[in-house]
């Protein structure tokens, strides 16, 4: 029985976060990213690219 105790408590902690929790800090990151993304400096060229990869990850709030 305590194995089985034990089982359950590890699924338990296994899925202690939920959906919405991991998307909160998905998003967080990703805005994280896009700021310092847009921080770097380089040619034209360089930065384009930059540009398309901060768009792609939904650009930056008040643009």
């Amino acid at each position: 029985m305590e194995i089985f105790i034990e089982k359950i408590e590890h699924l338990f902690n296994k899925y202690n976060d939920t959906l919405n929790e991991i998307n909160t800090e998905i998003e967080k990151n990703e805005n994280e990213l896009k700021n310092l993304l847009s921080e770097l400096n380089g040619d034209e060229y360089d930065k384009k690219a930059l540009d398309e990869l901060i768009k792609i990850l939904g650009g930056i709030k008040n643009e």
